[in-house]
């Protein structure tokens, strides 16, 4: 796993609003039950499951390496095969030996449901879920506001300005490029130039429970 893979992974998990919202939540509904993850990354919401007093967790990943240290993080925590169950590849392509109570995913980004979430899902709930279980999160709010970070600025500054400022070379191109690209920053209170918007909900067909994604727009 390289460096940019695991820093992305930290950042995530480095989110204390985001971990201890999923860890409440998952301690409602995961104990006593056969759970599903898909996506499971370093596996901290599987991981939380588990503690939580899940039967058994089927961790589905398209990544191998990524499943491996996965397995093995389970393992240093005290998890073996038979509650932690790897399977590698697409969900869509996968298959389970029973039913589940409880679908874990956080197959989303910055704009919420931008990863085919929608289309896992519909799958996952065909083919994996008892007609009871529930999905976690089962509610996503998606809010807007205009901003202007820096860090965006910077970017678009060293291809419109710095490229033809030090070296005489005009990369206007390569900003127009950069400004269709679609961005995960980090933005600062005081970079934000409106308030919160409302921009779409998304619910699944089982009792919410909320999970809020908010997307900034420069």
């Amino acid at each position: 796993m390289d460096r940019r893979t695991i820093q992305d992974y930290r950042v995530m998990m480095a989110d204390r609003v985001r971990m201890a919202a999923y860890q409440q939540a998952i301690a409602s509904v995961c104990p006593g039950k056969v759970v599903c993850e898909i996506g499971v990354g370093l596996a901290p919401l599987s991981l939380m499951a588990l503690e939580a007093g899940a039967t058994r967790v089927y961790g589905i990943e398209i990544s191998a390496e990524t499943l491996a240290v996965a397995v093995q993080i389970m393992a240093d925590n005290g998890y073996g095969p038979d509650r932690f169950v790897p399977i590698e590849g697409l969900s869509t392509r996968a298959e389970l030996p029973e039913r589940v109570d409880v679908l874990l995913s956080e197959t989303l980004d910055s704009m919420g449901i931008g990863e085919n979430t929608a289309m896992y899902m519909a799958d996952a709930r065909a083919r994996f879920m008892a007609p009871d279980a529930c999905f976690l999160p089962a509610a996503l709010d998606c809010s807007v506001a205009l901003a202007s970070p820096a860090a965006y600025r910077d970017d678009i500054s060293f291809w419109a300005d710095e490229m033809p400022e030090v070296y005489g070379m005009r990369y206007g191109v390569a900003a127009e490029q950069f400004k269709n690209c679609k961005h995960t920053i980090s933005v600062a209170a005081d970079e934000r130039l409106s308030e919160w918007e409302m921009w779409q909900s998304t619910f699944s067909t089982t009792p919410p429970i909320d999970a809020w994604c908010h997307s900034c727009f420069p």
